[in-house]
Order: structure tokens, then sequence, then C-alpha cells
């Protein structure tokens, strides 16, 4: 029998075998460096979007609470470009995604906060004052359910003060500054069932607008001075105006109940003379991004700082 093609045959069969076993490990050699690209893009990113979040913080730190600064389209030596924004202002405090229980901020016992009036608007120190604020708050169990509603409970916190607040501001006469402090206890509104969670108690220089009590907007106020002043009932909206930098300081004072909470919220309200339409939240919100372009990695980080 004549075999003379086999050596023909076999050899193409080999060189296909070599071939295909070829452009095997070349996919696999393509893949791997893809992959291995991919990682070292994804670090890349990583540190750039974490050096962004460093700006921010740092941005931060040197100005004053509310200001918004953006940094855009940072570009690094690794072929990364990043960018970062701050937000800390918005319509109500606590801000979106940094409320304890809802959408209320939360004042365990004798615990504190304190809220900047004001927010630094410019990179050249440019602050725009809120002068139409009020503030929301009821009287709640660690669950967030009106305390009020509990007939044992009630007769004990309608005859007490339950929130002390006070403002503290910087007046500034004929180049002298000094700090000025405005202050107040109050109870909850019962007079106008002021006190759940639907119906909460009005305080502040925008509550007017409600029709309540005068107590709810005017405050103890000693006016040092060249002729030293005590008012009883000083509107809070004067005190705003004629002070700058203001902070608002709130305090649960309950006494005689145990677990009771304040849940505070703090709105913008208009017919105020600032120029602030917004408030400052009490967590400024770092978002930075960070993209690898050629490797197609993306890297973002949100950081929150008090």
């Amino acid at each position: 029998m004549n075999h003379r093609a086999s050596a023909l045959l076999l050899s193409f069969f080999m060189m296909t075998l070599l071939i295909l076993v070829a452009i095997s490990v070349s996919v696999l050699v393509v893949h791997d460096s893809r992959t291995v690209r991919t990682l070292m893009a994804g670090s890349q990113a990583t540190y750039a979007a974490e050096g962004m979040s460093e700006l921010g913080l740092y941005s931060v730190k040197v100005n004053l609470p509310g200001y918004e600064p953006a940094f855009e389209a940072y570009a690094f030596a690794s072929l990364v470009s990043a960018d970062a924004g701050v937000s800390a202002r918005e319509d109500s405090v606590p801000c979106t995604g940094q409320a304890e229980w809802g959408d209320w901020g939360v004042l365990a016992a004798n615990e504190s906060v304190q809220l900047p009036l004001f927010a630094q608007t410019a990179e050249d120190g440019t602050v725009a004052k809120n002068t139409s604020f009020v503030v929301e708050f009821y009287v709640g169990d660690e669950d967030g359910v009106t305390l009020y509603e509990d007939p044992s409970l009630s007769y004990v916190l309608s005859s007490q003060d339950v929130l002390r607040w006070k403002i503290l501001g910087l007046y500034t006469y004929n180049g002298v500054t000094e700090t000025k402090a405005i202050s107040e206890y109050i109870p909850l509104d019962y007079t106008n069932n002021r006190f759940f969670e639907s119906e909460p108690t009005l305080f502040g220089p925008g509550a007017s607008a409600f029709g309540v009590d005068p107590r709810y907007t005017e405050a103890k106020y000693y006016a040092s001075g060249y002729r030293s002043v005590f008012h009883s009932n000083y509107p809070i909206q004067d005190f705003l105006d004629e002070n700058d930098y203001n902070y608002l300081v709130m305090t649960n004072i309950i006494q005689g109940v145990s677990d009771a909470y304040i849940y505070y919220r703090l709105n913008w309200s208009s017919g105020g003379s600032g120029t602030l339409d917004k408030v400052v939240c009490e967590y400024a919100q770092i978002s930075s991004t960070a993209d690898a372009t050629l490797a197609e990695a993306r890297q973002e980080l949100v950081t929150l700082v008090k």
C-alpha cells in the first residue's frame, strides 16, 4: 500500500495543534495582562480618590462652616483624572443621610448640639447669615414614639421646660469685637397641641409665621456695654441681625422622665434679612471620584467630617 501523503498530513495536524496552543496561551497572557493592568489602575484610582478626599478635608479645616468648594479635573502622572466636591448646606438639618432617627436629630438627657447659623460662600471668606430659621422638636422614647401620649408622663412633661437653647454671636462696634449671647428655656407647645412628630413644637424667628406664642420667638438678653440693659423678651430676629458668626446651641434638660429624647430638626425659612437660603449641615460630605481611563477603572469615596 502507498503511504507517501502520511508525513504531510501528520505535519499539518502538528502545526495546527501548535498554532491552537499558541493562540490559547496568547489569549491567557492578554487576559492576565489586562487583569493586572486593571488592578493597578484600580489601586492608582483609589490613591487618587483618597488624595482628593484629603484635599477636601484640608479645605473644610481651613475654611468656615458651610463652604462648598469644588476640585475638578485634577490630572495625575499615572494618567488618572480625579474630582472632588464638598456638600455642606441643605434645606434642613440633619442633612440627607445624617439623621440618627428617620429625618430627625436626637438629643439624649443633658446632651447638646451646636449648629452654625452662617456659612462661608466664597473662597475669599465671604459669609452669609441665616436670620430666619425654624427649629422643630418633640419629645419621644428611644424609638421615636411621642412620650406625651402616655398619660403618666404628659403632666410631667407639660409642667416643665424641656429644651434650653442659646445663640452665641460676635458684635463689632468701633473696631471692638465682643461675644454676645441670647438664651431661653422653653417647654413643649401644649397650648397649641404641638408635641407630636407630625405637629412638633416650633421656635426661632421664622416660627412667627405659624402664629406661635412670643416665648418661642423671643428670649432673655443682657445687652452689656456703655448702657447695660436686660431684656426679658428680646426678638431672636433682632439679635441675629445685630451679630455675626452666630451659633445655635440646644440642650436636652428634661427632668424626672427616664429615656426621654428630644428629636429636633433645623429648617431654613424665608422672611429674614439674611442672605443665606440654606442651613449648614452638622457634617460636611466630601465626595471624590477618580478615573483611570486607559484601564477603565473608577473609584469613588464619600467622607463625612463634623
